[in-house]
């Protein structure tokens, strides 16, 4: 792990600390203190294609609006309280119509190249647009014909729904144990959420296991940070191929999860902290207890009263069950 560096006094309001090497800065951003114990999210599992060479755009992009701004409104209906979708599943366009339709829900966007080259994630919050920029660049962002420009600023959100870290990619597998740490001693508060929006061809989904392993301490003690990850349900890159492994990683009962695995709500692999798992193109509603500690008999997870959806290519439809696996 990197070692921190603490530039300000902690538990500011409002803060920037630089914490590694490579000038990352950790931008702190209070909003609002948390007003609810259960959170309702929807994980976006799309499929789409993107053109041939640097920088990639969406294939068919009237057809990936259309699934993007149904499911915006299908996560509305279900009361959802985050959406996510994928790495590079968004158009700059779509942010502006969308800013304002859904104030209730944190809109985690799939991100876009702009016109500099930078790999924008558009987070709205209240109406407001955050736009982060993919801070480290993936082995095909940093070759050929064009290279991805590296942003500096990773945001961490206090909310009514409570704290709130997006990676994209590849600056998850970089930064999440920093901002872990970050969270929890300069800010003096358990991080709730974590969500990894991705467009990765590993056919295994080891981003997965790695974040299954960091939920246990060398202690034994257990963190209580919720991982949402958003894969594509179908990438591409060169002649490799890949996808899925949408899923919520965190920290449950083994008993509970053990039924998880017999409902079909997950795969079965060896995943320990896996919860629930996307399946195809499908939209992942959970309800998840931000308010619960790791005591072991707390219900942390659930999907009772939360509905499942697939897109059977024309519209999105809901699953009679959610038995998947």
């Amino acid at each position: 792990m990197k070692s921190m560096r603490r530039d300000i006094e902690p538990r500011c309001s409002n803060a920037v600390h630089v914490v590694d090497a490579l000038g990352v800065r950790y931008r702190y951003i209070h909003l609002a203190d948390t007003k609810k114990n259960w959170v309702r999210v929807c994980l976006a599992q799309l499929d789409f294609s993107l053109t041939e060479g640097f920088p990639w755009r969406l294939k068919e992009e009237e057809k990936v609006k259309r699934k993007v701004y149904d499911a915006l409104e299908i996560a509305k209906e279900e009361n959802a309280d985050i959406i996510c979708f994928p790495e590079l599943s968004f158009s700059r366009e779509w942010v502006f119509d969308i800013r304002s339709r859904y104030s209730e829900m944190i809109l985690i966007c799939g991100s876009y190249y702009d016109k500099n080259n930078y790999n924008i994630c558009p987070i709205i919050i209240n109406g407001k647009i955050y736009n982060y920029a993919k801070c480290h660049r993936s082995i095909m962002e940093s070759s050929g014909v064009g290279v991805m420009r590296k942003g500096n600023d990773i945001f961490i959100f206090q909310t009514k729904k409570g704290s709130i870290c997006v990676l994209n990619c590849i600056d998850f597998d970089e930064e999440h144990l920093n901002v872990l740490r970050y969270v929890n001693q300069v800010m003096g508060k358990p991080l709730n959420f974590i969500v990894n929006l991705r467009y990765d061809i590993d056919p295994e989904h080891r981003f997965q296991e790695r974040s299954s392993i960091v939920i246990e301490r060398p202690d034994g003690s257990r963190i209580s940070t919720f991982i949402l990850h958003v894969n594509a349900k179908r990438t591409k890159w060169g002649d490799d191929e890949g996808g899925e492994g949408t899923a919520i990683i965190c920290f449950e009962h083994k008993y509970r999860i053990a039924k998880y695995i017999e409902d079909g709500l997950r795969r079965r692999d060896d995943v320990r902290y896996k919860i629930f798992e996307a399946k195809g193109e499908m939209l992942l509603l959970a309800d998840l207890n931000i308010g619960a500690n790791t005591n072991i008999f707390a219900e942390r997870t659930s999907v009772v009263g939360c509905n499942w959806y697939e897109h059977n290519g024309r519209e999105w439809v809901r699953l009679n069950n959610k038995n998947v696996w």
